[in-house]
């Protein structure tokens, strides 16, 4: 079935003037050096730009997308950052691959061969910090490594990652964030370490990679018992108790109150990234469901935890099921989101202004969101 825009009349109009307003604000590249990967910089921004110049046609777009990723894969070389997909080198990498994809010619000459040894080359020689999560980890490879299948090394890196997390997982179904592997910030909080069970930073993004890995039959054999496991113990943190409509789901495992509903953490973020797996659509959907019976609020429309990406992600669960209710949900959080967001001030990267532009352009046109497979709420499918 193909994709359909989820907004109309004035909601859609008010759309299109945000993404006005956001090329008007995204336009002049950040000065920042720092400012350069997928989540929060000049990576992401090029991502925007590109699915905008394929909406419209429009040649400034184009240009403005390649010269962003430009300014990226430039700051790359001068000054590499960390590896990792959202803020360093392989998300850079992964928008490269996305929208050479998209262009009219993608095949031809490989560019990437050097981070594909890069990746291997870490994941052969892991450092005692190196996380297990999608953000700053392990699990972010394997996005990049699916970008690129089925080229040999990218099903060699996939392969790898399945081990590595086979590896990292404790008792051997499921991850536990020690100190040395935690932001710094969060050693005071948490002497002892935690189980994060979000998409962003926890269990339920590499459960989603391990599912994408079988999918494409890499390291199955390996991957599989590891998803099942994994699969059942993230279940069994569910708060049972809970009424249909309240949240399921905490932040991290042992506690009692639900986690804020977004991407990030919680019953709309994992619902969505599981909802492809088989045998666990109806426990997904069960997440998914708790998720859009909530009311919108707050003040952030940005695709972590925001307005506009919970309107992105029940406009996936409507296009999966054709409920009513997702539908109902995505138009009500597009609209918080239209009411909230300040186009004019937004800043750079899939998770700020960017992707709210992103998410604005799946509600209101027919092209595919799969940039979305950056966030593990889809999956390219076998064969290109």
């Amino acid at each position: 079935m193909g994709w359909s825009p989820i907004l109309a009349g004035r909601d859609q109009q008010r759309a299109w003037r945000a993404l006005e307003l956001l090329v008007e604000a995204l336009r002049e590249p950040a000065t920042g050096a720092e400012d350069l990967g997928l989540a929060r910089g000049e990576a992401g921004v090029a991502l925007f730009f590109g699915y905008l110049a394929r909406v419209t046609g429009r040649g400034d777009l184009i240009r403005l997308a390649q010269d962003r990723l430009g300014v990226a894969i430039d700051r790359v070389i001068a000054d590499p950052p960390h590896p990792f997909l959202f803020g360093g080198i392989t998300g850079v990498a992964w928008v490269a691959e996305h929208l050479a994809a998209m262009g009219p010619d993608p095949g031809g000459e490989d560019p990437h061969e050097e981070i594909d040894r890069m990746i291997l080359e870490l994941l052969d020689n892991p450092l005692e910090s190196v996380r297990f999560e999608l953000v700053r980890g392990v699990a972010g490879f394997a996005v990049y490594a699916l970008e690129r299948l089925p080229r040999p090394s990218a099903a060699a890196a996939l392969a790898r990652v399945v081990g590595a997390l086979a590896d990292m997982a404790d008792d051997g179904e499921s991850w536990f964030t020690s100190p040395p592997r935690m932001p710094t910030g969060g050693r005071a909080r948490h002497p002892g370490g935690y189980r994060s069970l979000g998409v962003g930073h926890g269990v339920a993004g590499p459960i989603a990679v391990l599912a994408a890995a079988c999918l494409h039959r890499v390291a199955e054999e390996r991957a599989r018992p590891l998803l099942d496991r994994a699969l059942h113990a993230l279940w069994r943190e569910r708060r049972a108790t809970a009424a249909d409509h309240e949240l399921a789901l905490p932040s991290l495992a042992g506690q009692r109150e639900p986690a804020r509903v977004g991407w990030c953490h919680g019953d709309a973020g994992v619902g969505a990234a599981l909802l492809a797996l088989p045998g666990w659509r109806e426990h997904a959907l069960d997440l998914c469901r708790r998720a859009a019976r909530q009311r919108p609020s707050g003040t952030d429309a940005a695709l972590s935890q925001g307005a506009a990406g919970l309107g992105h992600i029940f406009h996936r669960c409507h296009h999966a099921t054709g409920e009513p209710l997702f539908q109902a949900a995505a138009r009500a959080w597009y609209g918080h989101a239209l009411d909230v967001v300040d186009p004019s001030a937004a800043r750079g990267g899939l998770l700020e202004g960017a992707g709210i532009g992103l998410a604005l352009l799946a509600a209101t046109t027919a092209v595919e969101p799969a940039w979305d497979r950056a966030l593990l709420l889809s999956v390219r499918p076998p064969g290109r």
